[in-house]
């Protein structure tokens, strides 16, 4: 398949899987463990070229560490202890994955993660800065 047909299709099937996303029983913002490991081994393999036999590999991975994160979510322990727990969580999943990408395509995972958090930090600054709305007619 030519690289343009590639592209159209993974976009086809993005399309219908964020459409059928937003038509399902979830509460807004959360999904299914399924659909958040869905969503980033699309993205993945989109941002770094995965072969198919990758991608499968890392849906499975995906599809493990997402489950484990929403039981550690849903646990009645310390929000401090959910967040080592993540933690370890990401860096075993990160261990995984490296020995299913290349070098580059590992590399590349990294600097585009910490591209997204240097941009979410600087979302929340800016939310934070915002002065209050207040009503026209004040």
């Amino acid at each position: 398949m030519k690289p343009a047909i590639k592209h159209l299709a993974l976009a086809t099937a993005l399309l219908v899987t964020t459409s059928a996303s937003a038509q399902g029983g979830h509460q807004e913002g959360k999904k299914s463990p399924e659909e958040r490991a869905e969503h980033l081994t699309a993205r993945m393999t989109e941002t770094l070229g995965l072969s198919p036999e990758q991608t499968g590999r890392v849906k499975e991975i995906n599809l493990r560490y997402a489950q484990a994160l929403t039981d550690v979510r849903n646990e009645a322990v310390d929000p401090e202890v959910k967040r080592e727990r993540a933690k370890d969580l990401k860096e075993r999943r990160d261990t995984e994955l490296g020995g299913v990408l290349t070098t580059g395509q590992y590399e590349r995972m990294k600097t585009e993660r910490a591209r997204a958090h240097q941009e979410m930090k600087a979302r929340r600054k800016a939310a934070e800065g915002r002065p209050e709305e207040r009503p026209h007619n004040e």
